[in-house]
């Protein structure tokens, strides 16, 4: 049902697109309507404006041609109005089926606290300002000691602009949540919850790829990620750094805005 909505979501936006073009052709073509007489197989054409009718000769040629766009445009015009009105009316009486969808119209004394059935978290901020168990243990070089616009603390500045990206976009996430995958306890940079399916998705962070012991880690997490069935750039998203430390802001707003909404 949410992938019906959202494929006739779009369509409406097509549709008030061509709305927008038939009426922006109809202000550029002259008014009123054109009649024809046939007389020997040949049509005679009359311009009828406000009650009076003008008889067009093979000079008019071009104004006879501006009529009959006018009346295409028209009669398009009157389908896509009618076509935008049965969207409107469907998406506004169409009622989702999915179990988390219906779950989360139950009363409050039906649910869980922030989360739905199998695992779908129906209150995203709710679940991201729940206590949570975070990664304690750090290098004495790995001190979170960067601060949020959300009010936490952060281990790196790279760290804290994707943190405040995604505060500022309203995304709610959690920093280095300790979490088993396969038997192994990790903690994700930040796991990111997604609004459209109530889903939490990872986003790993890795900043100085030229050390070896970062591009090992990095290694064995994305297989420990495949192990447990996570799929790179579907489940698990990773973002990098370059050799001067700095982090490329445009690629992931790109990520935030096409895979965390």
């Amino acid at each position: 049902m949410r992938e019906l909505k959202t494929h006739m979501k779009r369509e409406l936006l097509k549709l008030r697109d061509l709305r927008i073009v038939c009426e922006e052709k109809l202000c550029s073509l002259p008014g009123g309507f054109l009649r024809a007489d046939v007389k020997k197989g040949r049509n005679y054409y009359y311009h009828s404006v406000n009650g009076t009718e003008v008889y067009l000769g093979r000079r008019d040629l071009r104004l006879v041609e501006e009529l009959k766009e006018r009346k295409l445009a028209e009669e398009t015009l009157k389908v896509i109005l009618a076509d935008e009105k049965c969207l409107e009316d469907a998406l506004e009486t169409l009622k989702p089926f999915a179990p988390e969808d219906i779950y989360k119209n139950l009363p409050m004394s039906y649910k869980e606290e922030g989360e739905g059935r199998s695992g779908v978290i129906t209150d995203g901020e709710a679940w991201a300002d729940a206590p949570y168990v975070r990664k304690s243990s750090y290098d004495r070089y790995e001190d979170p000691s960067q601060l949020t616009m959300k009010g936490d603390y952060v281990r790196s500045k790279s760290e804290l602009n994707i943190a405040n990206m995604m505060y500022m976009k309203g995304i709610p996430y959690r920093y280095e949540e300790v979490t088993e995958l396969c038997g192994e306890t990790i903690a994700p940079d930040f796991a990111v919850y997604r609004e459209s399916d109530g889903k939490v998705l990872f986003l790993e962070h890795f900043g100085m790829m030229y050390s070896r012991k970062y591009r090992d880690d990095f290694a064995w997490k994305v297989h420990l990620y495949i192990r447990a069935g996570y799929m790179p750039y579907r489940d698990v998203f990773f973002t990098f750094e370059d050799l001067d430390g700095n982090i490329d802001t445009q690629f992931i707003d790109y990520l935030l805005e096409t895979y965390f909404r």
